[in-house]
């Protein structure tokens, strides 16, 4: 089984498809076949096509939600030609803190629904 949602990241503008899935396999058509092929068999992925991109977290792995949004994040910065400060990180803690309450919040209603 597999559930998603698209979403769109307030202030930057980037849309985001979160997809929480049972079995890899589940994930054909719904990723670029590369990076189906590239990343068989793994926890969780990211792709990123520079204005949008595409989580995918496998619902027995809870922990690599917060491991993905980091890379979505990472992402987001790119987009808008922003580069950290490791002075004054509170911007990422926020943009990371939102991405990870999103992801949660599917994995959840994905746990759900297999109830």
């Amino acid at each position: 089984m597999v559930t998603q949602k698209r979403i769109n990241v307030p202030i930057f503008s980037y849309r985001l498809t979160i997809i929480i899935f049972d079995e890899f396999e589940e994930l054909i058509g719904l990723i670029p076949k590369n990076t189906y092929d590239n990343c068989y068999g793994a926890r969780g992925l990211t792709t990123d096509n520079g204005c949008s991109g595409i989580i995918c977290v496998g619902s027995q792995f809870g922990s690599t939600i917060i491991h993905e949004c980091e890379h979505v994040k990472n992402y987001i910065w790119s987009f808008i030609g922003y580069t950290p400060s490791a002075d004054n990180d509170e911007v990422d803690a926020y943009l990371l803190t939102y991405l990870y309450e999103k992801v949660t919040d599917i994995w959840y209603k994905h746990k759900d629904k297999k109830s």
